[in-house]
Formats: C-alpha cells, sequence, structure tokens
C-alpha cells in the first residue's frame, strides 16, 4: 500500500557518464549499477539525448549478505564545492546512494568515478540493520554529505551519517509520531527540507514540518503544513505522495487521491496550484525537474497510467500552470504502431510483457531536455524524450532543428525505391538559410507510403508530418496525406513549449529473451 522507489538515473562529469542504478529481482536480490558514456554531444535539435550513450562493460553488483530484497533506493549527487544538486554540473564525479532493505536494514553506498580503470568504484560507508523497529521511509541530506533521515514504524525520525554504527547511537530528531486518523493507507515518509535540520514528515492525513533546531519543554518545534481534512480536496481524499520542488525547496508537490497540488511551505494555507487528475485509481509514483528556471516538469503515475503536467514560476511572481496535463504512451501503445508484416503470433507475449505495471518512474534532465523513464514490474526499463523550446528565437533555432530533422529524412528517402523523386533532395542546400523552397519541394515527396513518424509539436508544423503549417480555423494540415485532427497542436501563448518523440524506447537489461524486440522497437544500446 506504500510506493516504492527501486530505479534511479544521474549524470556524471559533464554529462559524459550516465549512471543507472536499478534493484533486480533475479535469483538474488541485487543492486545493479551501469555506466553509459557519451560517444557524441547531442544537438541542440536532438530531443532524443539518450541515443547518443552506449553501455560500458563496467557494471557494479552488490549483493546483501541477507538477501534482503531492496524497496527503496534515494540518491543524491554534490559538486566540488559540497553544494547538492539532483541536476548534474560540470564537477560532479561522485554520488551517495540510500537503501533500504524490507524495513530491516539500511545501507550508504559511495559512487565515484575511477579514472585509472575508466569505470566505477564503490564504497559501503555503513549497514545498519533493526531489530525492534522497521524503516518506513529513509532520504538523503540535501546539504550534508553522508547523512540521512529515517523514519520508522514507531513514529520516530532518526538522522544517521558516516559514522553511524547501529540503531542505538543515531540521532532521534522527533518520535511517536502519529497520524490524525486512521486509515488502512500505509503511506508514511520523511523527506529534508529547505535547510539541513528541517526535516519534513508526512503520511496520508497530514504534511508538518520538524525544526531540529528549536527544542520545547514538550517536543521539538512541528508546524503543520497541510491536512487531508482541508477543504481544498474532495471528502474522503488521502494524501498519497509528497515530492521536494528540486529546484525550489520550499515547495511541495503533494499527490492526494483524486488532486495534484503545489504547496509552499511558507504560506501553506493555500495551495499554489492544483490539478485534477483523474486517475482510476490512487497515484503513489511521482518525479519533478526543472528544465530552466522557469519551467518545472511533474510526472504522477498509478502504476497503470502516467501522466505530465507543467507550471512555470518566474521571480517574485505567483507559478502559473502551462499547458494541458498530457497522459504519456505505456509501453502497450507500442502495438498501435507496429508494422502489418511482425509475426502475429508473439501478440499474447508482446501484450503480457508491455503491459507490465510500472514499479518506479524517474526523470533525467539534460540541459532543456528531459527523458520520462518507466521501470516495470518485468525489469523492462522503457523512456521517451521530451525538449523545451524556445518560440520566441524560432527563425534562429529552429531552422537548425527542422535542418536536422529534414536531414534525417533526406537519408531515409535515399534509401527509399522512388529513384526519379530523390534528385529534387540533392539539388538542395542544407544550408541554406530560406527553407521555404526546400520545405515546399521536400513536401511533394510525402507519399502515404513513405511516410515517416518524427514529431516536432512546435505552434507553425503539423504534428504528423512535421513539415505543412496548420490551418489557423480548422487546426488541420493543408497537405498532410494522413490528417490527424487529436494530434494537432493548436498555437501557444506561451514562450515555450515542450516537444517529444512519439515513441516509446527501451532498454532491456536481460539480453537473452529480447531477440524479437529488436525487430520491432528502438531499442537503446541493448
Amino acid at each position: 500500500k506504500r510506493s516504492i522507489n527501486l530505479f534511479s538515473t544521474f549524470f556524471l562529469d559533464s554529462f559524459s557518464k550516465l549512471i543507472v542504478a536499478r534493484s533486480t529481482n533475479k535469483s538474488s536480490n541485487l543492486l545493479e549499477i551501469d555506466l553509459f558514456n557519451r560517444q557524441k554531444k547531442p544537438k541542440t535539435y536532438d530531443i532524443n539525448f539518450l541515443k547518443h550513450y552506449s553501455k560500458s562493460d563496467s557494471t557494479l553488483t552488490i549483493e546483501d549478505s541477507d538477501n534482503y530484497q531492496i524497496i527503496e533506493i534515494d540518491v543524491r549527487t554534490f559538486d566540488e564545492e559540497n553544494y547538492f544538486t539532483n541536476e548534474t554540473s560540470n564537477s560532479i564525479c561522485d554520488a551517495y546512494l540510500y537503501l533500504n532493505y524490507e524495513s530491516k536494514c539500511f545501507k550508504t553506498i559511495y559512487l565515484d568515478l575511477n579514472e585509472e580503470k575508466n569505470g566505477l568504484d564503490y564504497k559501503i560507508l555503513n549497514q545498519i540493520e533493526f531489530d525492534k523497529q522497521r524503516i518506513d521511509s529513509i532520504s538523503g541530506s540535501n546539504l550534508i554529505r553522508g547523512e540521512c533521515a529515517l523514519l520508522t514504524n514507531h513514529g520516530n525520525v532518526l538522522l544517521a551519517n558516516e559514522l553511524t554504527s547501529n540503531e542505538y547511537n543515531m540521532n532521534k530528531i522527533a518520535q511517536n509520531i502519529e497520524p490524525k486518523f486512521y486509515s488502512n493507507s500505509g503511506f508514511k515518509k520523511v523527506s529534508f527540507g529547505s535547510q539541513p535540520r528541517l526535516f519534513v514528515y508526512t503520511d496520508y492525513s497530514q504534511i508538518m514540518n520538524i525544526d531540529s533546531r528549536i527544542k520545547s519543554s514538550l517536543n521539538l518545534i512541528s508546524k503543520e503544513i497541510f491536512t487531508s481534512l482541508s477543504s481544498y480536496l474532495e471528502p474522503n481524499e488521502l494524501i498519497s505522495q509528497m515530492n521536494i520542488v528540486k529546484n525550489d525547496y520550499n515547495n511541495y508537490l503533494v499527490c492526494c487521491s483524486k488532486t495534484l497540488m503545489l504547496i509552499d511551505e511558507r504560506y501553506s494555507k493555500h495551495p499554489l496550484l492544483s490539478w485534477k487528475h483523474f486517475m482510476k485509481t490512487t497515484p503513489r509514483l511521482i518525479s519533478n525537474t526543472n528544465l530552466n528556471s522557469n519551467r518545472n516538469l511533474i510526472i504522477c503515475s498509478d502504476t497503470n497510467e502516467l501522466y505530465m503536467y507543467q507550471y512555470c514560476k518566474k521571480e517574485n511572481q505567483a507559478p502559473k500552470g502551462c499547458e494541458f496535463d498530457k497522459k504519456l504512451n505505456r509501453p502497450i501503445d507500442i502495438m498501435k504502431k507496429l508494422p502489418d508484416c511482425y509475426d502475429k503470433r508473439l501478440d499474447r507475449y508482446l501484450k503480457n510483457r508491455l503491459n507490465s505495471p510500472i514499479l518506479s518512474i524517474d526523470l533525467l534532465r539534460y540541459n532543456d531536455s528531459c527523458a520520462v523513464f518507466q521501470f516495470l514490474e518485468n525489469q523492462d526499463l522503457y523512456y521517451q524524450g521530451f525538449k523545451l523550446f524556445d518560440s520566441q528565437k524560432e527563425k534562429k533555432i529552429s531552422n537548425e532543428y527542422e535542418l536536422g530533422i529534414y536531414q534525417n529524412w533526406t537519408d531515409s528517402f535515399q534509401k527509399i525505391a522512388i529513384p526519379e523523386k530523390t534528385h529534387l533532395v540533392k539539388n538542395i542546400s542544407m544550408n541554406d538559410s530560406d527553407l521555404d523552397e526546400y520545405v515546399q519541394k521536400f513536401s511533394e515527396l510525402i507519399e502515404n507510403d513513405t511516410f515517416i513518424n518524427f514529431c516536432t509539436i512546435n505552434e507553425k508544423f503539423c504534428q504528423t508530418c512535421t513539415v505543412n503549417s496548420i490551418n489557423d480555423s480548422s487546426q488541420e494540415c493543408s497537405k498532410c496525406p494522413r490528417i490527424n485532427k487529436e494530434r494537432s497542436m493548436p498555437k501557444a501563448n506561451l514562450e515555450k513549449n515542450l516537444k517529444w518523440l512519439d515513441e516509446i524506447n527501451i532498454q532491456k537489461f536481460d539480453e537473452s529473451s529480447n531477440n524479437f524486440t529488436k525487430k520491432l522497437l528502438n531499442i537503446w544500446h541493448n
């Protein structure tokens, strides 16, 4: 009944190294950490930046001596000046991984790059087993290396560091915290707040701040931030998840049974933003990132559906929601795009595999792009690429982006058996500043049987063919052979719009069962 996090991704060393850490359910319960090296720097118009990373031979395998199963992974990365960052800077070369093993054992692992071996090294800083209590939640410190907060089933908030050797010499921050009322929901969580000694306790009924710097005669000073009895929620709604906003530790994302809210701890009486998520079941997975100082992305899932939300926040201004919430593709949606010639005997196997429940989600940022990861119960890993597009600099930026798309199309059309038409492409200079002639001639090459599914998604071009402009009144493409009203994107009034690849890519770590996928899906360096 509570959410678990079994997967995490992060960059090291100026985006040149990508780390993928995940729990496996093989013959023994392992933590596997893979290293991906960047082969070349992604171009500014690349939405799928992960295609430029390839898996190295360096894979760390960490097994627990008691064969406990990992139920929670929390990662914190730091730069050379000891400042925490979830979105990597140019100097990050190490990370701290905090692991929760079946609520019985807690482990801290220090991970860094080994330049001599051109791989990864790790060190287990501590491993603590609990006898009298269970671990309900763990959270690494944002500001101090090696510190981790733990929440136990007795309502105790404990603080561990690299020197902690057992459960009895931990610093007790708070004790005997209980929900406001009883419910069969088992959700409880602890997080670090906006400074090193401010802790955020969350359960299904309330969110409160605990300031360990100030003590009263009764207990630590605590402040209620939000309660599920709030008038902003529907009756009987419960809190199901809470996430600290990555670029503003004063802001919390609170996910409830039917509502998603953005709350500021300093002005907690009124939510800053609120969305109705309309998921069929209670969402228990949430992640967020910021693509720049103004645009934040949120993904939320109930293990069967995945939605994305966006909001903008400028200095000295209240945050504003931007664009509509978007239901993201699930792996099972690939079935709609498979070629007619594939072996239909694979249908049942494909559907069972692609429709596996979501076990964990993650957002990975790369400059103004990001990847949304879905880690499934069957150990498959899928991702989709997104990129922020600045419409104010359209003439300067979109030309390069469009040229890249047209170049890809050119390469594809050279392989298509239409020799009487390909000379039109060869006679066009890819360096022309004025693309009108090229767009016009290139659109003439689009035929029903030579359609390429690649989306640009800005306010000017059709989402289906990505070449022809959309009629303002009808929102239909004037020339596209496959008009689809639902996929047409209306002009936005925002300064920045989000683009995405309308496809799902797969990373399967177990190669032996993935031969058929290589022929059907776009596989990320399997």
